[in-house]
């Protein structure tokens, strides 16, 4: 009965896990259409470490957008129209192995970037530490100033001490007058000794000079240290445009594949079928018996809400497109071949959760730690930029208004889903 028990209880907890993945990455998917403009805003003025990463992930969304705009769309989809159905099988499992390796690259730049930024507070807190002890010695002059400025009785006081020394001062000079003749006599005899002096080994003194003084070490440390921070702006400069560029890479895998997915929907739905059943089927049967603990479960619910997600963006952008073209669609001719192709995925995704916790022991109720228990990257920006390209493309509208239009309905949604949820 206990085996059993993985059978009964992990749809369950899967299918709740995976729907706090699904929102969590529609609410980051709408967060960073809001940033764009924020973040013109933003540029002018002072920014702190988050702000600047938002205000990357805006710049590369419009880059890229700008970048995409030049692809001739329509020839890329007739190139890929004419070939057979094995070759759209080969090239969609290229394309999602490409995805997680392109996925792997763009949080791996992104964790960099926030690492010269780290370096670059380390050296705002070296420049905070010298400005520090500046401040304390005028602080303490200040001090200084102040003690020796006291009430009106002790200045007066002050005044006659100060005649009485003045007066001192003047018997000791007289008598300093009469001393004169002593003086001069103990110089001459000064005078004599020198040679003595001059004549003393000095090589003593001379091998100490050439021994490095901490002063000198210090400068040194400072000037690598400086050297340093005069790189730290470069190496990010080029952590950027990688980033920039590894980016629109991704997107360009998750086009290929939101348009082999077109092109079975458009050829016949039993084409479409045959293409997802059998990505899944070899899905299944790579992770079934796959050996893991509590982490890999949180993995695998992370890859697997990530795939439900692009099909979902997948569909979503196909039925738009073909709501354009055609006015005469019907809802029922788009939901039959969705419908179907989620039921399966969620078939697959039950078949392959509950073998995997059955073969590895792992209790079902560990999905309820996903949300807290594992740490997401949202270092992703791909889905944004291709959404935004494949609309532009439909809208046909001028830049200007496109742009204005599209940032008016994301606020208005954003905000309907956050009062949501």
């Amino acid at each position: 009965m206990e085996n059993l028990s993985f059978y009964s209880r992990t749809p369950y907890n899967l299918e709740k896990a995976i729907l706090i993945d699904i929102k969590d990455r529609i609410s980051y998917f709408l967060h960073i259409y809001r940033l764009i403009p924020i973040s013109i805003f933003n540029l002018f003025r002072k920014q702190n470490g988050q702000s600047k990463r938002d205000t990357l992930k805006a710049f590369t969304v419009i880059l890229c957008f700008l970048l995409l705009r030049c692809l001739y769309t329509d020839k890329i989809y007739h190139i890929l129209k004419v070939q057979s159905l094995i070759r759209l099988y080969v090239l969609f499992g290229v394309l999602e192995l490409a995805e997680k390796l392109l996925e792997t690259l763009v949080d791996d730049f992104a964790i960099a970037i926030d690492e010269t930024v780290g370096t670059v507070k380390n050296v705002e807190d070296h420049v905070s530490l010298n400005e520090s002890t500046v401040i304390s010695t005028e602080r303490f002059a200040e001090i200084m100033s102040i003690s020796k400025e006291q009430t009106t009785g002790q200045k007066n006081d002050r005044t006659t001490d100060f005649n009485r020394k003045t007066t001192d001062f003047n018997r000791k000079t007289t008598d300093l007058n009469r001393k004169t003749p002593d003086l001069n006599h103990k110089t001459t005899d000064l005078n004599r000794k020198t040679p003595d002096f001059n004549r003393r080994d000095t090589s003593h003194l001379n091998s100490e000079n050439r021994k490095p003084t901490d002063l000198n070490s210090e400068n040194l440390k400072t000037q690598n240290f400086n050297l340093k921070n005069e790189t730290a702006p470069l190496t990010k400069l080029i952590l950027i445009l990688f980033f920039i560029t590894v980016t629109l890479g991704h997107t360009l895998i998750l086009y290929f594949q939101y348009l082999v997915v077109l092109l079975s929907l458009n050829s016949s739905t039993s084409v479409l079928y045959s293409l997802i059943i059998s990505l899944q089927f070899i899905e299944l049967r790579g992770n079934v018996t796959k050996k893991g603990d509590k982490n890999t479960l949180f993995t695998m619910i992370d890859n697997d809400g990530l795939k439900r997600f692009n099909l979902s963006l997948y569909l979503l952008i196909g039925f738009l497109m073909r709501s354009f073209e055609c006015s005469s669609i019907g809802w029922f001719e788009f939901l039959e071949p969705s419908l179907i192709i989620f039921s399966l995925k969620i078939s697959i995704d039950w078949i392959k959760h509950s073998f995997f916790c059955r073969y590895n022991k792992i209790d079902p109720s560990n999905y309820t730690k996903y949300e807290t228990g594992y740490e997401k990257r949202n270092n992703f920006v791909g889905h944004n930029i291709l959404f935004l390209w494949l609309s532009a493309d439909l809208m046909k509208f001028k830049m200007v208004k496109f742009l204005t239009l599209f940032f008016t309905v994301n606020f208005i949604i954003s905000m309907i889903w956050r009062r949501i949820f």
